[in-house]
């Protein structure tokens, strides 16, 4: 059996960016989840046919 070793990382954000722009964007998502989980957005389909198709398809 192969072990994979495994390394613990930390970092550190100035105070304001995390209670303003961090917990906004986590704030936003956690709303779309629920839009696509109760319905009100549809999920629209990634073509995996090809990388460039699926570039294509997620708008890149």
């Amino acid at each position: 059996m192969e072990t994979t070793m495994k390394v613990s990382t930390s970092f550190r954000l100035n105070a304001d960016l995390v209670e303003s722009t961090t917990l906004a964007a986590i704030e936003e998502a956690k709303a779309q989840q629920q839009a696509y989980r109760d319905g009100k957005t549809p999920v629209e389909a990634i073509d995996l046919s090809s990388v460039e198709n699926m570039l294509k398809s997620m708008g890149i």
